[in-house]
């Protein structure tokens, strides 16, 4: 009985849906003829206001216009004239009018040449190509330019501008040219900066790319801010007055670092031979200081004088004894430390660290260094040391792996002593093979690298018979330059403990002259690069002389006393001195850690024509005199 029930009740449900179907059908198609008999009727009111306007045209003596005549879908157009009377193709009786085959004129019309041309200038470009002259011709296309529709200025609206279609473009605006951009207010808008967090900042400020950049941006601006130029120098000569020996000698650059230089002593000296303003200063260790690196270099530049601090620093575990700049490699730095090992900086690692070092063996050095220097030419070259024992290595700059060749020094016995133990070295002008050597008795010595070890009679004469004139303590050598035609590479000069310099000959046992007029210790000396009579001396109460032997004998040419540093009351003592390549510039440094650099007059740098003559006759004065003693 329920089941029926539902059954029934199931029925009645679907017969209400269909009543509903029906009724919404019924519905529909009561709009539908609604809305037709609307259409008619306006259509209908259209005509009716037509006929009303033809009405009015016609009474004002105007033709109204002709019914447009519609095609039938199944009609062909031809290239000829076809007259409305022809284009009802039904009759009244609705039979089709018979169609004939006419012929059609065809005409051949060229296209109208539009011309167009490129505007060609010469010009140089702004950024020079590897391949590219020095001046050469380039074609500039310009586009058509744009009139006043063809101008859109979207950022001009104040509401937001969607992306318009092509066509709408066309249709308001004309044609809308090939070069035109359409872009919406948000595309115009500068993107918004992104706040790092605190780890996101740490990272970066630890990379490498970073700290390059940072180092290389802030010199560029303490370079930028330390600059200066001399607005009131005068080039009339009015000011010119007679040069006194101070003038001729002026300090004209001071460099210090308040951090790395306090409380160091300069040992090293050297002038970049690529970039003649940089000059290397290499410094002994801060005693006061424990937690700093023993060792430290740095490099100095002449342009930006009121500049503060170094272009680069350098720093080891170890203390430095020497150190050079690589005469054929304008990025590396060679030093030799206390241990005996060889050290190598490179200008372009980010890192202060030396970027290479020689192993330490009994093969190589086991002493301390004093002298490191390049010597060869630019395809055939070795790096030169000397340690205290007495022995001297020669190097490849591409592996510090393990010497070349090594040897001893002046190993044969003289004067009672069994070891010569070198204090200086240095090569002669233009020779890769005699180099003369000062030691720590007071002698000098000299000797070649490839016949020490076969034992050869001119070898073993010269160790046998050393140049005595110094009762104590060799501090520098340094050899004649021979920078003119007349070569004077047989002279040397040397300086000691015992307060003296004095001027040698490979050809005389006793020296040539003896320059006295010191009250302390003469710690360095070097010759000019240029002026064949001319060559520096720097002593420990402070004092450069610069003497010229065309000049006079007894007293230096030029002098010049240090200025007292801040916080002393005496001038420091003057351990190294090192001429420019000009021959205009001396830099010296000091045991405090100062480095000055001097400016040499023209008057007294640049040699004369007969500069040369007249030393070869005072040399020759000098030796007859000697002779005679």
């Amino acid at each position: 009985m329920s089941a029926g029930a539902d059954r029934k009740a199931e029925i009645e449900l679907k017969k209400a849906k269909l009543r509903a179907l029906r009724e919404d059908k019924l519905r529909k198609e009561e709009n539908r003829r609604q809305a037709l008999s609307g259409n008619n009727s306006g259509a209908s009111s259209t005509v009716d206001v037509r006929v009303d306007a033809d009405a009015i045209l016609k009474n004002l003596g105007i033709e109204p216009l002709q019914e447009p005549v519609v095609l039938p879908p199944n009609a062909q157009m031809g290239d000829g004239h076809i007259s409305p009377n022809r284009l009802n193709v039904r009759t009244a009786s609705g039979r089709r009018k018979k169609l004939q085959v006419c012929q059609v004129s065809e005409f051949d019309v060229k296209p109208h040449a539009s011309e167009t041309y490129e505007k060609e200038i010469q010009t140089t470009e702004a950024e020079p190509e590897e391949k590219a002259a020095g001046m050469d011709y380039y074609v500039l296309t310009y586009d058509d330019t744009p009139t006043e529709n063809d101008r859109i200025q979207i950022g001009s609206y104040e509401e937001p501008v969607e992306r318009m279609d092509t066509k709408m473009l066309k249709s308001v605006h004309g044609e809308v040219p090939r070069h035109t951009t359409v872009s919406t207010k948000a595309e115009l808008e500068e993107p918004a900066l992104v706040a790092l967090t605190e780890e996101q900042k740490q990272q970066m400020l630890l990379s490498e790319g970073f700290k390059c950049f940072f180092d290389r941006s802030a010199r560029i601006i303490e370079r930028a801010l330390c600059e200066s130029e001399d607005l009131f120098l005068d080039y009339s000569g009015e000011e010119v007055k007679a040069q006194t020996s101070d003038d001729l000698l002026p300090f004209c650059l001071h460099f210090f670092d308040d951090h790395w230089s306090r409380n160091r002593m300069v040992i090293g000296l050297d002038w970049s031979t690529t970039y003649p303003e940089l000059v290397l200063a290499a410094y002994s260790p801060n005693e006061e200081v424990v937690h700093e690196p023993a060792g430290c270099c740095m490099i100095w530049n002449l342009k930006f004088p009121r500049k503060t601090s170094p272009e680069y620093i350098f720093t080891c575990s170890e203390p430095i004894t020497a150190a050079t700049m690589a005469k054929f490699h304008p990025n590396l730095i060679i030093g030799g430390t206390y241990s005996g090992q060889i050290l190598l900086w490179d200008t372009r690692s980010p890192k202060r660290t030396p970027v290479q070092r020689s192993t330490l063996t009994s093969w190589a050095h086991t002493q301390p260094l004093n002298t490191v220097q390049v010597i060869g030419s630019k395809n055939a070259h070795n790096i030169i040391t000397l340690s205290s024992d007495g022995s001297m290595c020669a190097w490849s700059v591409e592996m510090l792996g393990e010497p070349r060749e090594k040897l001893k020094v002046c190993d044969a016995p003289s004067a009672g002593l069994l070891d010569v133990f070198p204090t200086c070295m240095a090569f002669f002008a233009n020779d890769q093979n005699n180099y003369v050597v000062g030691s720590e008795s007071g002698n000098i010595y000299t000797d070649q690298r490839h016949s020490s070890r076969s034992g050869s009679t001119e070898g073993n004469a010269a160790r046998n018979h050393p140049y005595k004139g110094h009762s104590t303590f060799v501090t520098s050598v340094a050899t004649h330059p021979s920078p003119g035609p007349v070569s004077y590479s047989n002279l040397f000069l040397s300086s000691s403990l015992d307060w003296t310099v004095r001027l040698w000959s490979v050809r005389e046992q006793a020296p040539l002259n003896v320059f006295d007029d010191y009250s302390e210790c003469v710690y360095d000396v070097c010759w000019s690069p240029i002026h064949p009579a001319l060559f520096a001396a720097v002593d420990g109460t402070g004092r450069v002389d610069v003497w010229n032997l065309n000049n006079d004998m007894e007293v230096p040419t030029a002098r010049s006393h240090l200025p007292v540093n801040p916080g002393c009351s005496e001038p420091a003592a003057i351990n190294k001195a090192r001429w420019d390549s000009t021959g205009l510039f001396l830099a010296v440094g000091d045991d405090e850690g100062h480095v000055r650099v001097c400016s040499v007059a023209e008057s007294l740098a640049t040699p004369g024509a007969d500069d040369w003559t007249i030393l070869a006759q005072v040399l020759a004065n000098l030796k007859s005199t000697s002779q005679m003693i």
